[in-house]
């Protein structure tokens, strides 16, 4: 008898290590891995070799050039104590511990509003959603903001707050988690709960592992002590930041978060737990690799987009993707109808950055139930040849009540949508040969239906080659940002004078031609010149001349000549307008022309004017 309770006893308590050895999914197997362990001399070096390594770091992070300092030190951190590895990709370094795994310094990416997004929205309550086969799993949606705590990233709250609304009038439930709130247990719990996930966050790719960032603070020390074994089985791991902190002026601050991995997703989260999901990463190199977007696909989600490099339209970008699918677009058509500036990430590397969503069969995938909705064009014509470089964008949305916003997208080049109740009007500027202009507009119909609706029409200008065409775009409303070209053999003190083309000059007497002096808001502004007179190089300057109380404003700049390629410079940031002398506000010199070759060279350049603004001139006028 006491034999067999003994065996029993036995049987019982291997169930019960088994179980209590179990992971998050007890439906997963088991790693062996989970077993591992590190003594206590282990744990310490490992310790104290990452705080001598985040010392360096910090401070490398804020040098000039952090990517190549970090390659000179390699061989250095490679051979401290513990230190299995250590690797440095363009996101930032890396460093894997013996016995351990990894703990990355992120440079992260700048946030930018692109000068199509006016954030002006007026939002109304649309039709109930009824299901279908192709809408997400149910109507709540969760939105986290992991840089809520970044003083600098005032843009990302704002976002958060936007798409708020826009769920809401569509009769979905929102959760919005910001900060610390976005911690590892609500990763690897709680996602599951919601059909949409807008998440903004810091990423990268290691080369082996994506890795998202969490708003949990943690330590080596905690690391070490509570979660060992997710750390072992690169499930989580620690990656520092910088974020900007208000203390007497704004301040980097450097911040160490828990970050995880598509292995986290996979070892947490049951096949299925995802109820049909749309999931929509900000995160730099979210989806660089497959692998995270598999282990979502794996466990129910529908689709997961995001971009596969470092980027800085991410949170912009999403927003209107995601306004649009709740206008009634499934994802390819609202993915279709962005603009194709707001698709590729030029801002952070040379080769940009792509928005894409996997599997491609997820492009079905519908947040509401589609709407017809149509918009109605009175000029230009499709098909039709124009003999003016300047006509007029005329339109109205048809059986619609008001238009919310939109953009114009002319030959890759977008603006704001200038409307006023349900019909739209602004100038374009041709180029010559085929133009194609894409109006995409949300509204409300008479019936109270929600819309995205869109309308691309080609056309034909018919007139000669300009030899050069400039645009100037910008990003807040009410603003005064003020283009200027300077002729060859001019110097900087030349601005605001009878040389300069500008808004009290705009026909000059060597050829630069200004359209239009757009005084509040966005542009856009053309500098042109039909046939250059004068060889040599010409320079191209924005000015911030008067905020009007909107605050700071970012400038982007288009360059082309003889229709030839165009070349985009900025964004900008204009911080300081011109106060009462009005010139005296940030000066860029963007980019300088040589003709008669055509040569455009970036400058990029930055000016403090004070002297040079001398307030008895004209420039202070208006």
């Amino acid at each position: 008898m006491k034999g067999k309770i003994l065996s029993l006893f036995f049987v019982f308590t291997v169930l019960l290590l088994s179980l209590v050895g179990c992971k998050k999914d007890s439906n997963n197997p088991v790693n062996t891995n989970d077993q591992f362990t590190l003594t206590q001399e282990e744990k310490q070096q490992i310790i104290n070799t990452n705080n001598e390594i985040s010392a360096s770091a910090d401070s490398l992070m804020d040098s000039d050039d952090p990517i190549q300092k970090f390659s000179q030190m390699l061989s250095y951190y490679k051979n401290l104590p513990g230190v299995e590895n250590a690797w440095v990709t363009n996101q930032g370094l890396f460093i894997r511990y013996k016995k351990g795994g990894v703990i990355s310094y992120n440079l992260g990416s700048d946030v930018v509003v692109p000068p199509y997004d006016n954030n002006i929205y007026k939002l109304q309550k649309s039709t109930s959603i009824s299901g279908t086969n192709e809408l997400i799993g149910n109507t709540k949606a969760c939105l986290i903001n992991q840089q809520y705590n970044d003083d600098s990233r005032q843009y990302c709250k704002d976002v958060i707050n936007e798409l708020n609304s826009f769920f809401t009038s569509n009769n979905y439930a929102v959760t919005i988690k910001n900060g610390a709130e976005v911690n590892l247990d609500f990763i690897a719990h709680d996602l599951k709960d919601f059909g949409a996930i807008f998440y903004i966050s810091h990423g990268c790719y290691d080369g082996t592992n994506t890795w998202i960032c969490t708003g949990e603070e943690g330590s080596a020390d905690d690391l070490l002590q509570n979660h060992f074994n997710e750390w072992h089985n690169k499930e989580i791991s620690l990656g520092t930041v910088k974020e900007g902190r208000w203390l007497w002026g704004l301040i980097k601050k450097s911040v160490t978060y828990y970050n995880f991995s598509e292995n986290y997703i996979k070892d947490s989260y049951k096949d299925d737990d995802f109820p049909h999901s749309l999931i929509y990463l900000v995160a730099c190199q979210g989806l660089k690799s497959n692998e995270l977007a598999d282990a979502f696909h794996s466990k129910g989600a529908a689709v997961v987009a995001g971009w596969d490099e470092t980027n800085c339209l991410g949170q912009s970008t999403g927003k209107l993707l995601f306004e649009a699918m709740l206008g009634g677009k499934d994802l390819k058509d609202a993915f279709d109808d962005l603009p194709a500036e707001s698709k590729i990430s030029t801002c952070e590397v040379s080769q940009g950055a792509n928005l894409i969503y996997i599997p491609s069969s997820g492009g079905t995938v519908q947040l509401v139930n589609p709407v017809a909705a149509y918009l109605h064009i009175d000029e230009p014509i499709n098909g039709q040849s124009y003999s003016e470089r300047t006509i007029s964008l005329d339109g109205y949305l048809i059986n619609g009540s008001t238009i919310s916003n939109g953009t114009v997208e002319l030959n890759g080049v977008t603006t704001v949508l200038v409307y006023s109740g349900i019909n739209f009007s602004q100038p374009l500027e041709l180029n010559r040969g085929i133009n194609i202009v894409k109006i995409g507009c949300n509204g409300i119909l008479q019936s109270g239906e929600k819309v995205h609706v869109d309308s691309t029409i080609s056309f034909n200008g018919d007139f000669p080659v300009l030899d050069l065409w400039t645009e100037l775009r910008w990003n807040t409303n009410y603003s005064d940002v003020d283009f200027h070209l300077l002729p060859p053999n001019s110097t900087i003190n030349d601005l605001w004078t009878s040389k300069d083309c500008f808004f009290f000059n705009k026909s000059t007497s060597w050829g630069g031609e200004l359209d239009v002096d757009d005084i509040d808001g966005y542009g856009p502004e053309h500098i042109t010149i039909p046939g250059f007179s004068t060889s040599g190089t010409y320079r191209l300057f924005v000015n911030y001349y008067d905020d009007h109380d909107a605050g700071a404003s970012d400038a982007s700049v288009t360059v082309s000549v003889k229709d030839g390629t165009m070349q985009h410079f900025g964004p900008y940031h204009l911080e300081n307008d011109g106060g009462v002398n009005h010139g005296d506000g940030d000066l860029w010199e963007v980019c300088t022309i040589s003709f008669p070759s055509g040569q455009i060279t970036p400058v990029n350049k930055y000016y403090f004017l004070g002297s040079l603004a001398k307030g008895n001139l004209i420039k202070g006028k208006r």
